[in-house]
């Protein structure tokens, strides 16, 4: 029985069907995934490409539809020409909110050779990320907004820079950018697909909004992105060291407020962060 499992789930800012068709069409697949001829949507159905780490290692994948449901999922085994061993890859989609959820699953890799390191499991791990969550998600997504950056290092260790991150109880003391705004609600579900609102409001109650969104990928303790629910993409990088931690958090920039405006109110926030967490 296969024990090597490599799971992936992510969040979409785009609907189910263009998701569909950039997993499912090979004039598609061409410009994010492999080189494929040609791939018909029916059980059963064969298809082939070579691909390598390197011109001087390529192989050619064989791969055979094994289960399809339009829209939804698609199965297929995966192997190699002239090598032992068969796997299974599987794309499922849902949808979510005009975005699509997607659940990727490849099992059987210890089925391969163990003796041709071209086949060591970490670099299935190291390549299915790449494809998922860079080249998957930039050919869906086609990022056309501004950038901004800001960052801190907080004199905490990262379990609790993680924690006073994404517990309410926390959130409501530190997500604000001046003394003059508090934020009286916050509500967190930190997983794929959980939502969360935060709201910030005046002190004097002259004005208030939510801020919401939908989490898209998260690795626990290191990487938090998200979807805000203007169609904004964020994303947070957390880097431990040495009893301190390093935040990074680049969002794409809205196109009322001038890039510099945003950067300090962004930053305001962050640096609100740092002072509760180094405070508490």
């Amino acid at each position: 029985m296969s024990t090597q499992v490599i799971l992936h789930e992510r969040i979409f800012n785009a609907p189910i069907v263009k998701v569909w068709n950039a997993i499912s069409d090979v004039s598609e697949m061409r410009n994010w995934y492999f080189d494929i001829e040609e791939m018909k949507l029916t059980t059963g159905a064969k298809f082939k490409f070579i691909a390598g780490e390197s011109n001087d290692k390529l192989y050619q994948h064989n791969c055979e539809i094994t289960d399809i449901d339009i829209l939804h999922k698609l199965s297929y085994n995966w192997c190699y020409d002239g090598h032992p061993g068969v796997s299974n890859v599987t794309f499922e989609l849902s949808e979510i909110e005009n975005k699509t959820l997607l659940k990727f699953k490849h099992i059987g890799i210890d089925n391969f050779p163990k003796d041709n390191s071209d086949f060591a499991f970490d670099n299935f791990v190291e390549g299915w990320y790449y494809i998922i969550h860079v080249a998957l998600k930039d050919y869906l997504e086609k990022p056309n907004k501004s950038t901004i950056t800001v960052e801190t290092t907080v004199n905490a260790p990262l379990q609790k820079v993680w924690q006073c991150w994404s517990e309410p109880e926390h959130i409501t003391q530190w997500y604000f950018a001046s003394d003059t705004w508090h934020a009286p609600f916050a509500a967190n579900n930190l997983r794929v697909a959980g939502r969360f609102k935060t709201t910030m409001a005046a002190k004097d109650v002259s004005h208030s909004f939510d801020f919401e969104g939908i989490y898209s990928h998260i690795i626990n303790y290191q990487l938090i992105e998200y979807i805000i629910n203007d169609g904004r993409y964020v994303k947070i990088i957390f880097t431990g060291k040495a009893g301190k931690t390093h935040v990074s958090e680049t969002f794409e920039a809205e196109e009322i407020n001038p890039l510099e405006k945003q950067k300090e109110g962004w930053q305001a926030i962050l640096d609100n962060f740092r002072t509760h967490v180094e405070s508490n």
